[in-house]
């Protein structure tokens, strides 16, 4: 029986691969997306409109406009 983690990396792992799609990474906008479906009150409840944008940033080790690319 899984555990807990096991659970929980492999429903992070669906939901990434899901938002990824065949292309391999996310773009800005397929982060958007995520966010807003998969937590649809983070996007709402920001005082700064730049959120996406400072993560995006911040997720974007290689500047290349794709984070979260997986290895």
């Amino acid at each position: 029986m899984p555990s807990q983690m096991e659970h929980v990396m492999e429903t992070k792992m669906f939901t990434f691969h899901k938002f990824v799609g065949d292309k391999g990474y996310l773009t800005k906008e397929d982060l958007r997306v995520l966010m807003e479906k998969e937590f649809p009150g983070f996007l709402e409840n920001q005082k700064d409109p730049l959120a996406v944008d400072k993560i995006m940033k911040d997720l974007d080790q290689c500047r290349d406009a794709r984070p979260l690319a997986p290895q």
